[in-house]
């Protein structure tokens, strides 16, 4: 289950507000906020509404049936490594066709800055799914752009649908841009939602991760993945939704670093 400060936090980033506009809006202290945020004290549960209404959501409370992730199952990805976790998910839901790794070390080859972000990025922080190609936010510099497209290339990449081009033009452009590869299927995203100006704020959380083959790619954290599962707000997304918050409440519980 969230904590009332992650459910906060997320919300006033989804709203693309600071501490300080929150506080104007709501009314409330700034510091109270990060107080809150960080959960060095809890707000009462009114407060909360208060606080996620003035970022524009609201928190509807219905009995549902409750479904608890396997714990056991949690824990033990919690535990493992980036790299055991990907090797571990890569064997429970295998697609021959895929190479994670050999599209990231592509890109490290070609000095591309980068976020790896989607499917890749949960199961890296723990998440229990199949991988569905490698997504990507890449830093939105003309020359970073020109990079990453003369990258793919070197992978084989073809556009996989008609908006897409292998070219830093459109690659800044586009909402989205996907491209099949002799390493597998390749998603750029610039801005994906629920971030504020994409790069720019995922790489203050993201960690390099040493993924085998002398690959350190930087990853999304759990909270950034989770930030952009939930803005994201369909069905098939709440069961992972769920398993990030679970995962980030393990890592506090467990003293880990996700």
């Amino acid at each position: 289950m969230a904590t009332s400060g992650a459910i906060l936090r997320e919300a006033r980033l989804r709203a693309g507000l600071t501490q300080a506009e929150l506080a104007v809006r709501s009314g409330k202290d700034r510091t109270q906020i990060a107080r809150w945020e960080r959960e060095a004290v809890q707000p009462s549960y009114e407060t909360l509404v208060e606080l996620v209404r003035a970022c524009g959501f609201d928190l509807p409370v219905d009995l549902v049936p409750y479904a608890q992730e396997p714990a056991a199952v949690l824990e033990e990805l919690a535990r493992l490594t980036p790299h055991q976790r990907l090797v571990r998910s890569r064997e429970v839901y295998p697609d021959p066709s895929g190479d994670p790794v050999a599209v990231l070390a592509a890109l490290e080859r070609g000095r591309v800055t980068y976020v790896v972000i989607g499917s890749l990025a949960r199961v890296l922080n723990g998440t229990d799914e199949p991988i569905a190609g490698v997504d990507l936010t890449p830093h939105g510099g003309e020359d970073n752009l020109a990079r990453l497209a003369t990258a793919l290339g070197t992978i084989d990449a073809t556009p996989a649908d008609a908006t897409s081009r292998l070219a830093a033009a459109t690659l800044k452009a586009a909402s989205v841009s996907r491209f099949a590869t002799t390493a597998g299927a390749v998603t750029v995203v610039p801005v994906p939602d629920g971030t504020r100006g994409g790069w720019d704020d995922l790489r203050w959380h993201a960690q390099r991760e040493a993924l085998g083959g002398g690959v350190r790619a930087p990853i999304a954290s759990a909270e950034d993945c989770a930030r952009m599962l939930a803005t994201l707000g369909g069905d098939e997304d709440t069961p992972r939704l769920n398993q990030l918050r679970q995962l980030i409440e393990l890592e506090r519980s467990l003293g880990l670093e996700l």
